[in-house]
């Protein structure tokens, strides 16, 4: 069965692609996926910032690529929106391919697609209502069906009453807002937010975070969105991917992620995280240097495997003898948890969430889910 094409859609001095059968009939049977990458790779020069990334989105779900700065995921989010081309693999949105290295790679325009970006990227001249109106002419959509849907996306993000305003007559927030109005007025198939919020405040992040996610539930929109916040991604996301070097390190829900990471690295980005040497004693024990040991979730390790067990600073307790030993060194208050920092005997130091003994305390602690990785891998 071949994917066919027209002009607009090819690269001028390609042809169509063509799919198996066997192919072409799985993509049929997969009628909720709005988003399938598969392979896609990236290239400038010699660096491959996106290196064979395969994933899919579902209708209404919402997946954060989330990774610190060059590790590719703004890079692939241009990739989907069709801002920049694939060096290999293949992007199918809503069913059709857009994108097929060396083949096929439709325009942006062409995608139906909304994209917020980080900078908001209004026009200072236009109005509130003309910027948020600007994907719709550009479709030649009909004057009255035009203003009856800028209407409705002003609503949505609740600035009807700005509507006449010019952007310098608002505030960051509310800029980013007219961004995510101008994104889904045209009831796009796909959202792609590239780290919307970087440039807020604090207090206006967690708002605006929380605008998004209702906009987002109330319209049933298929999200992409892409952070380097942890926090951001955790909170908005059905599924996350973390990115390193291109590549995705881990694909699952915040809850996998955090509970139990594939890696010392995303142990080590998603969230705080303890490390401590050990060996392997049992399948499912490790064994510390002062003797003591604890169960833990081996990961891809076995027994007499020198090891690096992981764990959060949540997953502290205090133990009546048995466990790690060490002194208390500092408690700080941070609001909703105390920050406190123990030297274990073994000359490792951790910190603590969930134990709050004055400094100078001698402690013995019981970690309550932990992660032993080969030291390799770190």
């Amino acid at each position: 069965m071949s994917v066919t094409t027209d002009r607009e859609r090819a690269i001028p001095e390609t042809t169509a692609a063509t799919t198996d059968p066997a192919t072409a009939a799985g993509r049929r049977v997969a009628r909720d996926l709005a988003v399938s990458v598969d392979g896609v790779v990236r290239r400038y020069g010699a660096v491959a910032a996106v290196d064979g990334a395969s994933f899919d989105v579902h209708d209404g779900e919402v997946l954060t690529l989330l990774g610190p700065s060059g590790c590719g995921k703004s890079t692939l989010l241009r990739c989907l929106a069709g801002i920049d081309r694939i060096d290999g693999g293949q992007i199918d949105i809503g069913g059709r391919t857009v994108a097929l290295a060396g083949r096929v790679s439709l325009p942006p325009e062409r995608r139906h697609i909304g994209m917020v970006f980080q900078s908001y990227a209004l026009w200072p001249h236009m109005k509130v209502e003309a910027n948020v109106a600007y994907p719709l002419r550009r479709a030649k959509v009909s004057s009255t069906e035009r203003k009856r849907r800028v209407v409705e996306a002003l609503e949505a993000v609740h600035l009807g009453d700005l509507a006449k305003r010019y952007p310098g007559e608002l505030s960051g927030g509310q800029q980013q807002r007219v961004s995510l109005a101008r994104a889904i007025v045209a009831d796009p198939a796909l959202l792609l937010m590239d780290e919307p919020l970087s440039n807020l405040d604090a207090q206006l992040r967690d708002a605006m975070r929380a605008e998004i996610q209702r906009v987002q539930r109330d319209r049933g929109l298929t999200m992409i969105y892409v952070t380097h916040d942890q926090q951001e991604a955790l909170a908005l996301s059905d599924r996350i991917l973390v990115m390193r070097a291109g590549r995705v390190m881990q694909e699952g829900t915040p809850q996998e992620i955090y509970g139990a990471p594939s890696s010392p690295y995303v142990a080590r980005f998603v969230g705080e995280s303890n490390r401590i040497a050990g060996t392997m004693s049992a399948p499912d024990r490790v064994r510390l240097p002062d003797g003591s040991q604890l169960t833990c979730r081996a990961v891809d390790v076995s027994p007499g495997d020198e090891v690096a067990l992981m764990f959060r600073p949540g997953a502290i307790r205090l133990a009546e003898s048995e466990g790690p030993t060490g002194t208390v060194v500092s408690s700080a208050f941070l609001g909703s948890v105390y920050e406190v920092m123990i030297d274990l005997d073994s000359g490792d130091r951790v910190m603590a969430h969930s134990v709050t003994p004055p400094a100078g305390t001698r402690v013995h602690l019981d970690i309550t889910a932990s992660s032993a990785y080969a030291r390799d891998d770190e």
